[in-house]
């Protein structure tokens, strides 16, 4: 196919597709800062450790695979696949997800937990949480999946090469690019979480930047990178429930700010401002 010809076919995709973003996070303001997730392109969400981010991909891979029947496949170095499973029908029900752990419930509320699970087993969501974090476990784990949309990986701290002699730099390097190979080939996102550097503790403002980022591959090879602040993580008589979703690095998209609605506490989600949602 000759460059004209890829011309024509990229105007008349975009001429005939009234649904941009195709793949949304969930969050409005979100979607139309970075335009939604793109296939063929990896958007890493950065954090302090224990700031949120699992919660938040588990959450976007909920909105994905709830509202707009995706295929997701999360591998998960993070967390079982028992308590994620325990995340989402938190998500899906509303009921904190510590409260699901220890079976404090009431009883009308094994109505919406029941109706949770019956929604969530109608979905197409695969949980890998038994291999090392690399490409070519991720690869042999999906390979007889028919159809992926949307790829999570939590997180790049356990991004796993031991055979390979390679530096913790080299190893990252090696991974994102050969991600980045696979979701064009499979024509979907991948999402990655990454925790930053002790840095950002160091200093008055608190919010994540690039430099915060351990490791410059990430920066150099993630199409997009989303950093989430939470002032009530660093400040704990900050009442107001708010999170910031900061659009970092854009390929092609645009760089912002999108405020949602800080949720942990309550069922361990972050959702829409309603006053925003329009």
């Amino acid at each position: 196919m000759d460059s004209k010809e890829n011309i024509i076919n990229f105007i008349n995709k975009i001429d005939n597709d009234n649904t941009i973003p195709k793949i949304s996070s969930g969050f409005t303001h979100l979607d139309i800062i970075n335009g939604g997730f793109k296939e063929g392109e990896i958007t890493t969400i950065i954090g302090e450790t224990g700031i949120g981010k699992t919660a938040l991909a588990i959450n976007i891979a909920t909105n994905m695979s709830f509202y707009q029947n995706l295929s997701i496949v999360y591998v998960s170095g993070e967390i079982n696949a028992s308590s994620l499973i325990n995340r989402i029908i938190s998500n899906a029900s509303g009921i904190n997800h510590m409260r699901l752990s220890t079976g404090n419930i009431d009883h009308p509320e094994w109505v919406d937990i029941s109706k949770s699970i019956n929604t969530i087993s109608e979905k197409i969501f695969y949980i890998i949480d038994d291999i090392k974090i690399n490409s070519n476990d991720i690869e042999e784990k999906i390979k007889n999946i028919n159809k992926i949309d949307c790829i999570f990986i939590d997180s790049s701290d356990y991004i796993d090469f031991k055979n390979d002699n390679l530096s913790r730099e080299e190893q990252i390097a090696k991974f994102y690019c050969e991600i980045k190979y696979l979701a064009k080939i499979l024509k979907c996102p991948v999402i990655i979480t990454a925790t930053t550097n002790s840095e950002v503790q160091k200093r008055g403002y608190k919010r994540p930047i690039l430099s915060d980022i351990n490791y410059s591959c990430i920066i150099n090879l993630s199409d997009n990178v989303i950093g989430l602040y939470r002032e009530s993580y660093f400040n704990p008589e900050y009442t107001e429930r708010k999170a910031e979703l900061i659009s970092l690095k854009a390929r092609t998209s645009y760089l912002g700010v999108c405020i949602i609605q800080d949720n942990l506490h309550k069922c361990g989600l972050f959702e829409n401002i309603k006053d925003q949602q329009e």
